[in-house]
């Protein structure tokens, strides 16, 4: 019997079926669909909506995680004396820290054309080891960091998951309307933050029980 919503999301999500179901759509979106949906959000303009994509996006950004957790984290244990939230917020840093780290690898690796290329040179796909801002499109950076974060808060707080979820989606929906992003690598990015915050929670379970009670006392 499992014992977390977070594990049901994962058992459910690493089926096999849905596992080979998910490969596809992604693959099927590099090939016929990424283009086309980029090309579409181009000719749409949002114009001053562009402002409240904006603001969703801004909570993919990284920095604010990874500076701003240890600080949280650092408050709660020596001024508030919350040391269980301490250690929950030291572990929503891992959940975020980690799947950054190897998405800044793959970024690297793959060296995916960001949408814009697109326009300015139809340069589309995979340039492989080409690095710069604009070659590192796949997996999404801001993605990753959202959804190790939600994730993350899935284990923490199970019961608000749905709320969590759906504020991951919308920031991945904001990469692709602000045309930073191809679905595919919003898609991909969602993905492997779930296996790598999974792995992640094995892990310390293993490795540092104790850190496991506090969070869960």
């Amino acid at each position: 019997m499992l014992k977390t919503p977070f594990e049901r999301i994962f058992q459910n999500m690493t089926r096999p079926w849905v596992m080979s179901s998910y490969l596809v759509l992604t693959v099927l979106s590099f090939i016929y669909w990424d283009k086309p949906i980029a090309e579409a959000v181009h000719a749409l303009d949002f114009g001053q909506g562009v402002l409240v994509l904006k603001a969703l996006s801004w909570l993919g950004l990284s920095k604010a995680y990874l500076i701003g957790l240890p600080v949280v984290a650092l408050i709660l244990h020596y001024v508030f004396k919350h040391i269980k939230w301490a250690f929950r917020t030291w572990f929503l840093w891992l959940c975020v820290f980690v799947p950054d780290l190897i998405a800044v690898g793959l970024k690297y690796i793959f060296g995916r054309a960001r949408p814009e290329l697109l326009f300015q040179e139809q340069l589309y796909g995979f340039q492989w080891f080409k690095h710069g801002h604009v070659f590192h499109s796949f997996p999404s950076g801001h993605m990753t960091t959202i959804m190790g974060f939600v994730f993350g808060l899935c284990i923490l707080l199970p019961r608000y998951r749905v709320l969590f979820l759906c504020l991951g989606v919308a920031v991945g929906i904001s990469r692709i309307l602000l045309l930073q992003h191809y679905v595919s690598d919003v898609m991909t990015a969602a993905y492997l933050a779930l296996i790598e915050v999974w792995v992640l929670q094995r892990v310390l379970q293993r490795y540092a029980p104790t850190f496991i009670e506090e969070i869960h006392a």
